[in-house]
């Protein structure tokens, strides 16, 4: 999983399933944790895809505060943890037809809103005959300067 965020401030968030890299350009950090240590985090299992929704989710109807731009072309639900969670209160997401989420909103304890857009949206993008193309994929090195934390 590799996601690269432009706005408000650069991230680059990847996972091979064995570690956790997180790059942000703001703080000239790149904090890396062992993928094993956050599979009990649903936030993790959430956007890295290795959960099961419903184990950690109640499905309910979209909350109405939110809207979407083009959500008359997709459906909407939103997502409840199950039990308290100290990140996330909701999350509702708009998905297509194929089940690809479009956009989604998180809602944390304390009223905070993230939106996120996806854009250029690939699947099975990794090219297999290029091994220079997928190592860049795969593969981020931070600039020079950068304070590399492990946990």
């Amino acid at each position: 999983m590799r996601w690269n965020y432009t706005a408000p401030d650069r991230q680059v968030i990847m996972s091979d399933g064995k570690t956790l890299s997180i790059y942000t350009a703001k703080d000239r950090q790149m904090i890396k944790v062992p993928a094993d240590k956050m599979d009990a985090d649903i936030t993790y299992t959430f956007f890295a895809g290795t959960g099961n929704l419903l184990d950690n989710f109640a499905v309910r109807p979209p909350d109405p505060r939110f809207v979407y731009g083009a959500a008359d072309k997709l459906q909407a639900i939103r997502l409840v943890p199950k039990r308290p969670h100290n990140q996330i209160k909701a999350v509702q997401l708009w998905f297509d037809q194929k089940n690809i989420i479009h956009h989604l909103v998180i809602e944390d304890p304390f009223g905070s809103i993230t939106e996120l857009t996806f854009t250029n949206i690939r699947l099975n993008s990794l090219p297999t005959d290029d091994p220079a193309k997928l190592r860049d994929l795969l593969f981020f090195t931070p600039p020079p300067g950068t304070e590399m934390i492990s946990r």
